[in-house]
């Protein structure tokens, strides 16, 4: 528990220090200008998209969870997700949301291995699809954000690293789960079993290209939505980067995010922004602003999340 408090202080120390270090380039006036400058309507109209993202979200993982035989209905899952979001805003990452989502599937298919897998698959899907969006913005946009040796090794190696996965989930190989049956099959210990139990949920994948290729299309969406609404913000504000640029600035800004160094990102979502924005002339005071912004809309999630979970508890204490 010592350790925790050190690691949590730790990100605390580093997301300040990076905030403190990007303000000192940047206008707070400036960076109050533009929220007074934005286009209401205009945000109102970016967070609506959230709908579709919950929508598709719920749908993505219902259709992954048919592999099972399960059915759990839409609803269930879209909440689930957006209690997710609540966590992810009060836990030092995201994996508390995960945790949330694969326990509520739990409840409803008493599986443990299958309700990880599940949310580890439907998180990965979505990743790929982000990555997918990065690879065609390297391959057919002429705007180089930064040495093309660096883009081209990370992203070859993401999606290599990607296309492997995906090959080993939904086309393994019938000598892999020969291989692992038989020396698996040969140990017996409570940890052994469990990494049983999650290769018999993984292998269930195995062959179902059908549920691939509309997981696929259905997280390609997502992300793609996820994108135009980062692009709806920037016209909001009046910030003129072009749609395709954001192609390769969001996915490679949320990978960044991704990184466990700070709480919530603060700190690391500015500077990628501020980094990535300078390329089209845009001040370091305009792209803090833009960060907050989409910050906000976070942790407006994470309020809307906390208010489904008060409300499912409240409608499963009346049923008990």
């Amino acid at each position: 528990m010592h350790k925790q408090h050190l690691l949590i202080g730790a990100k605390i120390l580093i997301a300040l220090s990076l905030l403190i270090y990007l303000l000192q380039d940047a206008n707070l006036g400036d960076i109050f200008q533009t929220f007074r400058g934005a286009n209401i309507p205009v945000l109102a109209f970016a967070f609506s998209l959230y709908v579709i993202g919950y929508l598709i979200t719920g749908f993505r993982l219902h259709l992954l969870i048919s592999v099972y035989g399960m059915c759990v209905p839409v609803k269930s899952l879209i909440q689930s997700f957006m209690i997710a979001t609540f966590f992810n805003n009060f836990l030092p990452s995201t994996v508390g949301g995960d945790l949330s989502r694969a326990y509520d599937l739990w409840r409803y298919c008493s599986s443990k291995s299958r309700a990880i897998t599940s949310i580890l698959i439907d998180r990965f899907l979505g990743l790929f699809a982000l990555l997918l969006f990065t690879v065609v913005s390297v391959l057919f946009t002429k705007e180089v954000i930064f040495p093309e040796s660096i883009v081209y090794i990370w992203v070859a190696g993401g999606a290599l690293s990607s296309m492997l996965i995906v090959y080993l989930v939904f086309f393994t190989p019938g000598w892999v789960v020969a291989i692992t049956s038989h020396y698996s099959g040969s140990f017996t210990h409570p940890l052994i079993d469990k990494i049983k139990n999650l290769l018999a949920a993984l292998y269930s994948f195995r062959g179902k290209r059908r549920i691939l290729f509309y997981a696929m299309v259905l997280s390609i969406a997502l992300q793609a939505n996820v994108v135009i609404q980062y692009f709806i913000v920037a016209q909001a504000i009046a910030i003129d980067i072009p749609l395709h640029a954001f192609f390769i600035i969001i996915p490679l800004t949320i990978f960044i995010m991704m990184v466990p160094v700070s709480i919530n990102a603060i700190g690391i979502r500015e500077g990628a922004f501020v980094f990535f924005f300078a390329f089209y002339g845009i001040s370091n005071s305009e792209a803090i602003a833009y960060a907050w912004i989409m910050y906000a809309f976070v942790l407006m999630q994470g309020i809307l999340g906390a208010v489904v979970f008060v409300v499912r508890r409240k409608n499963e204490a009346r049923v008990m």
